[in-house]
């Protein structure tokens, strides 16, 4: 939430990609240690995506077929 995007003059307004901030932390969480470099907030900013006014699409709700257990003699 405390990223900084850049503001230009462009068409859209432009927030972080959540899934790929998340990512990030998570790969900061595991690899966090004193010796390794992480730019965290600058890896964030970097993804980032157009807030589109009126994009709005129901999700697809997909389901998976049962499968048997046949395979297993």
């Amino acid at each position: 939430m405390d990223v900084e995007i850049p503001k230009k003059a462009t068409k859209y307004v432009y927030q972080a990609n959540y899934s790929s901030a998340i990512k990030i932390c998570r790969d900061f969480l595991r690899v966090h240690d004193e010796k390794t470099g992480f730019d965290v907030e600058g890896l964030t900013a970097q993804n980032i995506e157009p807030v589109r006014p009126g994009r709005t699409f129901a999700r697809q709700a997909g389901f998976k077929l049962p499968m048997s257990f046949c395979y297993r003699n």
